[in-house]
Parts: structure tokens; sequence; C-alpha cells
């Protein structure tokens, strides 16, 4: 039995790009299903994290995050930089 080499169907969609706009393309399939076709990651990778996270707010982003998630992956400096501003905050600290 012969094996038929199935090859995949491409064709130029930039005409119809430069004709409708990206964004009303876009807004025909779905933001939704556009980011799931490309993925999140791809998004953000595109987009850029300070970029995503200045669009959520940062008070929005530290709001999802645990307490424990938060001091794990805080680097070094910056968790004692935390933990002077805490203690210094408190009466009866000691340094």
């Amino acid at each position: 039995m012969a094996k038929s080499k199935r090859e995949k169907l491409v064709f130029d969609v930039r005409p119809w790009v430069e004709t409708l706009g990206l964004a009303n393309i876009i807004e025909q399939i779905g933001e939704k299903q556009v980011i799931e076709q490309i993925g999140e990651k791809q998004v953000i990778k595109q987009i850029g994290e300070k970029q995503v996270i200045k669009q959520i707010g940062k008070k929005k982003v530290l709001e999802e995050l645990d307490v424990d998630d938060l001091l794990a992956n805080l680097p070094l400096a910056k968790r004692r930089e935390l933990q002077r501003r805490l203690q210094e905050g408190q009466p009866n600290a000691t340094n």
C-alpha cells in the first residue's frame, strides 16, 4: 500500500490583513481564541513581562501572590531590606 505524503495547507493571509486590518481580523476570530492559539507564554513574551504587570497593575499582581511565594522568590538583598523595614516599623524590634 502506497503512503501518500500530506502537505500542510499554507496560504498567504497578508493581503487580508492589509485590507481588513489585523484588529478587525482578531475581533472576528475572537481575542481569547487568538491567545489560546498563540499561547499565553508567547503573548507575554511578545508584550514583555513589565508591560503586562503595568497593564494589570502591581497591586493586583501582589494581591494574587501568596506570602510564602513572595518571600521564596525575593532576591536575598530585597528580602533583607523588607525584613529591615518591617523591624523598623515595630516599636519593640531589636536589631
